[in-house]
């Protein structure tokens, strides 16, 4: 274990293809090159320069690119009226490229202004302004690509160009014309669900890649994997949403403004997925990760470290695992079937969960919790794990892990 203390809090970590390591604290954006020390780079040396931090503006995420350059993410206040924004408002936070030029110096290469993708005849429609992590693919036949998860969605960046945004969505089919329009909603049949009004969830909190190398995301109330497409258009446009197993539908206001009282097995249901519903039933999904054997494992705020599977678009109920830690606020899955897990509150731990159980029959049965076991990682420099950069290109797995006091670089036995 290599401790980086005087990083100070690291917000984002990433290495580029040069195998230069990058953190941002906020008013900084630091650079480690390979044999040589630290440096620095705040507001104060110009836009030419830092980009956006020399406007004031948070950098909050960080992905490396080619070798010597870098992705920054920044944060930007939401506007009252997205809708009708002005081209000052339109300017604000979203992504910057930055890159080393000859001499050493760091350049601003180029500042994607993200707007929405809802119509062209919105010109002034600018939801997408922060952006709250990224991740770059580094092999395969999408190399380069960069997705971005914002306080909005979705977004990929290639070369100069983004598309923007996706939403993980719930959708059922429509539900067949009522006989009578009058009668209340017919009890909920789990083996024919249906929905009249699809979600699209925001707030990508967090975005890793798939076993395939597509796309994970954990947003607000939902997880989606995304199929990318060479196509940036239709990668923007069309909509390729899973469609989740479960949970019934909450009761409607009938026509006097009753709202009727959710059945037991509707309740459990939205106890138990963080979708689409009241307050109470909502779940911040920190983090998202894929194992070897294809189950998804997400961490969140309400119900810790959960697995489920996916049959075809659709999602199964979701395990919880017993004897979290701490609060989850990164993932990153191992060859082996465990997962590092960081935590907000308790460093970083290493999950090896036991053999996988068989998932009940019963469309609404809640399926039993698993104990694997937590193994502490020691000499994590402070208790929050801020990010975990998983580094594979030099033939063996490292760990970059961004914490409250310093960064952490870690080669796994």
């Amino acid at each position: 274990m290599v401790v980086h203390r005087e990083v100070g809090i690291v917000l984002g970590v990433s290495v580029d293809e040069g195998a230069n390591v990058w953190t941002v604290d906020g008013q900084h954006i630091w650079l480690l090159e390979p044999g040589k020390s630290w440096r620095s780079f705040d507001g104060s040396l110009g836009q030419a320069s830092v980009g956006q931090l020399a406007r004031g503006f948070t950098a909050q995420t960080v992905c490396g690119g080619e070798a010597g350059k870098a992705y920054v993410g920044y944060f930007a206040h939401d506007l009252l009226d997205p809708t009708h924004s002005t081209p000052e408002e339109r300017s604000e936070g979203d992504l910057d490229r930055v890159a080393l030029d000859a001499s050493g110096n760091l350049t601003l290469e180029h500042h994607y202004e993200i707007h929405n993708n809802n119509g062209a005849d919105k010109k002034t429609f600018d939801e997408t302004r922060s952006i709250l992590g990224c991740i770059r693919v580094n092999d395969g036949p999408n190399k380069g690509d960069l997705y971005l998860g914002s306080h909005h969605g979705l977004t990929l960046i290639r070369g100069d160009l983004y598309g923007d945004h996706r939403h993980p969505t719930f959708d059922y089919p429509d539900c067949p014309a009522p006989t009578d329009p009058a009668a209340p909603p017919p009890a909920f049949d789990p083996s024919h669900p249906c929905d009249n009004w699809a979600e699209a969830i925001g707030y990508v909190w967090n975005v890793n890649l798939s076993n395939r190398g597509y796309p994970l995301m954990a947003a607000e109330w939902m997880f989606a994997e995304v199929a990318p497409n060479p196509d940036m258009i239709a990668w923007a446009l069309k909509s390729y949403p899973w469609t989740m197993v479960g949970p019934p539908l909450f009761p409607v206001p009938n026509s006097s403004g009753v709202v009727p009282t959710p059945s037991n097995d509707t309740q459990n249901w939205l106890r138990r997925w963080p979708v689409r519903f009241e307050q109470q039933y909502r779940a911040a999904n920190r983090a998202i990760a894929q194992t070897p054997d294809g189950r998804y494992w997400v961490g969140s705020e309400k119900y810790g470290l959960v697995w489920f599977e996916g049959s075809g678009k659709a999602l199964k109920r979701f395990v919880e695992v017993e004897g979290e830690p701490g609060v989850i606020s990164a993932l990153i899955a191992n060859a082996d079937g465990s997962l590092w897990v960081g935590t907000r509150d308790n460093g970083l731990w290493k999950y090896t969960p036991p053999a996988k159980a068989p998932l009940p029959s019963d469309p609404t049965a809640t399926p039993a919790s698993e104990s694997g076991t937590w193994t502490r990682a020691s000499g994590i420099p402070g208790p929050i794990v801020t990010r975990i950069h998983s580094e594979m290109r030099s033939g063996k797995q490292q760990l970059y892990i961004g914490t409250d006091a310093g960064l952490a670089v870690y080669t796994p036995e």
